[in-house]
């Protein structure tokens, strides 16, 4: 049975099971309900994301409101989703929320790749700390692609993990929400900044301000950058250029674009490095110094520049970002600015086990960890 007249729709029509497929229950302006089937066996209970797609906001921000997160949540939103919800009859599985306060005792670890020694560490450090709080953590590497993103993202569940601790490259809020109205997340780097989650990172345009500062106390004034990017996935590099040309403007200097390379592979390792320092040389003069957007290219810029016959740091001061060990041990061994990783590890899986054993309820926030300034033989200088 087809009903096409508008007159007598609700704005909402609500969806009833019959048997094994969907069918539409349509009410009339007398309030009599009229259907195409012969009978109804069971509700289709409504859903935040049916709530959301009629009050025409995101997932979190229906469930800001069933929570009672509403700082972030203007008035006449917070009135169009509670209208929503009476329209659709939404009401919270009880069902599902007592059998989610049933910890599960693993919590999930989701970052780009466990080939960059800096994620490895972080890894490892997350699991020492989720040991400590006597929970596993499963952890997955999504090599920072966007389809493997959302597989993660849909493949965890309550009865398979009690939260999850992410470094996204490519994805949104709302995708994020998707798991966010279930489970706690709190997010490590950069992407995603200002949404409405715990979030636990340093400040990367602070850091690269301060580690070109470092270069130009040094007397060096033609600083190039390895590893810049316009726009893309990866925002750390985004921040890292700014603080970059902050510094340089401070001393009044302005950007060259000669002096910026970019991570041609965009998944900055040595042999980025290596081969931003090869353009580097080709396009001439020489810089000064060089600050890399991480150890691992500063690592392999200084190969290919020592294979020429550049002298470090003589001809040419090398400093990085992320502290790595192989930079501990390399030759000259470079400086550095240094995270506090295990604190950021410790800080995250801290934050998230609070919100899934409830012990906070505050507004979710950004944390920012410190970082220190490490000289060694690359910039000629060692503390």
């Amino acid at each position: 049975m087809q009903f096409t007249c508008p007159c007598m729709l609700r704005k909402s029509p609500r969806r009833y099971l019959a048997g094994s497929r969907w069918t539409i229950l349509i009410t009339n302006m007398n309030g009599e309900s009229m259907t195409g089937t012969s009978r109804v066996e069971k509700v289709a209970r409504a859903t935040l994301k049916d709530v959301a797609l009629q009050a025409n906001v995101s997932i979190k921000t229906v469930s800001n409101v069933v929570h009672a997160r509403t700082s972030r949540v203007s008035p006449a939103t917070r009135e169009r989703i509670l209208q929503a919800i009476a329209d659709l009859d939404y009401r919270p599985n009880i069902a599902a929320r007592q059998l989610r306060n049933a910890e599960v005792g693993i919590i999930a670890l989701a970052i780009p790749t466990l080939a960059n020694p800096y994620f490895a560490t972080i890894a490892n450090l997350i699991v020492d700390a989720g040991t400590r709080q006597k929970r596993i953590v499963l952890v997955d590497h999504t090599n920072g692609l966007r389809e493997q993103e959302l597989m993660t993202v849909r493949g965890l569940r309550p009865d398979v993990v009690d939260g999850i601790i992410f470094d996204p490259q490519t994805l949104s809020e709302d995708d994020i929400c998707g798991i966010s109205s279930s489970l706690p997340v709190v997010l490590i780097g950069e992407r995603l900044l200002h949404a409405n989650f715990d979030h636990v990172l340093i400040d990367n345009e602070e850091a690269a301000l301060q580690a070109t500062t470092y270069l130009l106390g040094l007397g060096r004034r033609r600083i190039a950058a390895i590893g810049v990017v316009e726009s893309g996935a990866s925002m750390a590099p985004q921040y890292r250029y700014r603080g970059y040309g902050r510094a340089l403007a401070a001393a009044g200097i302005g950007l060259d674009a000669k002096l910026t390379v970019p991570a041609n592979s965009g998944k900055f390792v040595r042999a980025d490095g290596a081969e931003a320092m090869k353009a580097l040389i080709d396009r001439g003069p020489l810089p000064d110094a060089i600050f890399c957007f991480n150890d691992l290219m500063a690592i392999g810029a200084m190969r290919t520049a020592q294979s020429l016959g550049i002298r470090i740091p003589d001809d040419i001061a090398f400093i990085g970002i992320d502290d790595i060990e192989e930079g501990r041990y390399s030759t000259p061994s470079l400086s550095t600015i240094a995270p506090d990783k295990w604190k950021l590890a410790n800080l995250a899986v801290d934050l998230l086990i609070q919100r899934i054993e409830s012990r906070r309820h505050e507004d979710p926030s950004v944390h920012y960890v410190p970082f220190d300034l490490i000289a060694r033989e690359s910039t000629g200088t060692l503390t």
